[in-house]
């Protein structure tokens, strides 16, 4: 009874700190903290430079998705951000926000001598998990990475499936758990079933890696959760697990989210618990599944965050699961239903299915219970009509990079500092039309005002700023393909030129490699007939080059100097159909 008495003080206390934290969401941590992430065309040299105009340290770095956390001096840190959103350098800068864990503790703790499945477990059940397991269990290749508190790998109900990871509080590789939140949610999604012990997992046979990125209290920021993020999609994570959030948005996990997902990764997210439509962070950013969290009776949690961004609901309401002390506890949140949902993610990466159409799937297959539509835009999920195949229509394409030229997204003309055009430049531009025997450049755009043109001026005639005398090229930011998936790549264009035009002039499409190797992915060459400017559309195929970090650059040229020479781009779109 004291034992019990204790851990409902430690809970209750756990639970005040918890709602503080809540409070405190956009404050930070680290007062002289912050995170800058700089342009991609940003010299090393000019960086070092800015940090130290600004009187800054870089304390640490996080190479996949390329930002920095640095330590300011002499300055608030509102005055630091402002100085360095005002650097035409920089990206974005951010605050170090707090991160917290999504659950609401109750104060009901034993260690049983008997199976919990039938007496106390009703997720499960209610999402038709029973059948699901008659046709898959889970593979122990397929990775699940909690990213949370840590989890008790030696915990009876866990043993032998948890890998460590890292942990990000005491940066060291004991990622253990001193708080117990991530080895509950470790044990929804995959603790051992059938075993006569305790609770059963969703994905009972997967691996779970686990990743601290919260505290003893719960608590973490969105630097460590980057980090997390970034770790378990470079170490070999299936499914991402985060029953974590804030209400202050944050550049860089939102960076990190798009990087694992590019990666293959499937995100799952808790919706959060304001009971409100507020957005939570990372569950509101596009390529996480958000989940809101329901009953045994398939209500909606009156603690659950709603809306029409969040995606699914899952139980999430009096969950049974493994403890950091060895034991099981009943708890409730949002931070439950991702947990359900990542379990049977873990599920379909078990039947090789990309994070495409595992999205795709559970989200299709969703039971349609009172609050679809409404509170969560699917249902509430159904693991046997998700690993069935159900009726599963093909997923839609996903958007990797999108541009339509309305504003400026670092797009570098001239990026190798060897063009030999005189005139007609590259240029993102508002742009005015030239004609001479026809309609040599568009004054209008296939959509907006803006385009990649060369030359955007008319001018004072047809002449004046069209290509001369060489080639013109303009490369855009980096572009990290997804590793799976069809990719297209889309762009409208038109190449117009005189009669007196040859095959030597030019428009052309070259995709940049990791390893600075050129690949050719479309060309026009000129003819001595006139050709007027006309919006044509182009798709190509470029699955091929899955994984890459790569840069698109466009190319144009009047390669004997003489020709009348104009293009034109506009709607650059990558998008992953699966």
């Amino acid at each position: 009874m004291k034992l019990k008495q204790l851990f409902s003080v430690f809970m209750s206390i756990a639970l005040i700190l918890s709602f503080s934290l809540t409070s405190l969401a956009e404050t930070t941590i680290e007062e002289s903290t912050i995170i800058v992430k700089f342009k991609d065309k940003t010299s090393n040299s000019m960086k070092q430079q800015i940090h130290q105009e600004e009187k800054a340290e870089v304390l640490k770095k996080n190479k996949q998705i390329g930002f920095e956390v640095i330590k300011v001096k002499g300055k608030s840190v509102e005055k630091a951000l402002e100085q360095y959103k005002n650097r035409a350098d920089v990206e974005y800068a951010e605050p170090i926000i707090e991160y917290y864990a999504l659950f609401t503790p109750n104060d009901v703790i034993f260690t049983p001598n008997d199976p919990l499945y039938h007496s106390d477990q009703y997720g499960p059940q209610i999402m038709d998990a029973e059948t699901a397991w008659g046709i898959e269990q889970g593979n122990s290749s397929v990775v699940v990475a909690v990213i949370d508190t840590g989890v008790q790998g030696d915990h009876e109900d866990l043993q032998g499936k948890v890998i460590p990871g890292y942990d990000f509080i005491d940066n060291d590789n004991d990622p253990s758990d001193e708080h117990g939140h991530g080895t509950h949610v470790a044990g929804v999604v995959g603790a051992i079933t059938n075993n006569g012990i305790g609770v059963a997992g969703v994905a009972p046979n997967v691996t779970i890696m686990s990743v601290r990125v919260l505290n003893a209290i719960g608590a973490g920021t969105n630097q460590g959760v980057a980090d997390g993020i970034t770790y378990a999609a470079d170490n070999g994570a299936d499914v991402i697990n985060l029953s974590l959030g804030s209400t202050s948005p944050s550049a860089a996990v939102e960076d990190a989210v798009n990087y694992a997902w590019n990666q293959g990764v499937v995100v799952v997210a808790a919706a959060g618990g304001s009971g409100s439509s507020s957005p939570n962070y990372p569950a509101y950013y596009k390529n996480s599944l958000a989940v809101a969290a329901t009953d045994s009776n398939d209500a909606k949690a009156s603690f659950s965050t709603y809306g029409s961004w969040v995606d699914v609901a899952a139980p999430g309401v009096d969950i049974i699961s493994t403890w950091n002390n060895g034991g099981y506890i009943t708890i409730s949140g949002t931070s439950m239903a991702a947990s359900h949902t990542a379990g049977l993610a873990a599920l379909l990466a078990s039947q090789g299915l990309s994070n495409v159409e595992i999205r795709n799937a559970i989200e299709s297959t969703a039971d349609p219970i009172p609050g679809t539509g409404s509170d969560w835009t699917h249902g509430r999920i159904n693991a046997f009509a998700a690993v069935s195949g159900g009726d599963i229509p093909d997923p839609d394409p996903t958007l990797v990079f999108e541009d339509d030229f309305e504003t400026d997204k670092g797009w570098t003309s001239d990026p190798n500092g060897n063009d030999t055009a005189t005139k007609g430049m590259w240029e993102r531009a508002n742009p005015e039309s030239t004609s001479y025997s026809g309609l040599k450049q568009q004054g209008t755009t296939p959509s907006g005002s803006y385009d990649l043109v060369t030359g955007g001026s008319a001018g004072s005639s047809v002449g004046a700023n069209d290509i001369d005398s060489g080639d013109t090229t303009i490369k855009s930011p980096a572009i990290s393909l997804p590793t799976v998936g069809t990719l297209t790549l889309s762009f409208s264009y038109y190449l117009s030129h005189y009669s007196n035009a040859t095959s030597a002039d030019y428009f052309r499409l070259n995709l940049i490699l990791s390893d600075g190797g050129t690949v050719t992915l479309f060309e026009e060459v000129g003819t001595s007939s006139d050709q007027d400017a006309a919006w044509s559309n182009q798709s190509l195929d470029l699955s091929a080059y899955a994984g890459e970090d790569v840069y698109l650059q466009f190319e144009a040229a009047d390669a004997d100097g003489s020709s009348l020479v104009e293009a034109g781009v506009d709607d650059v779109k990558i998008e992953n159909g699966g």
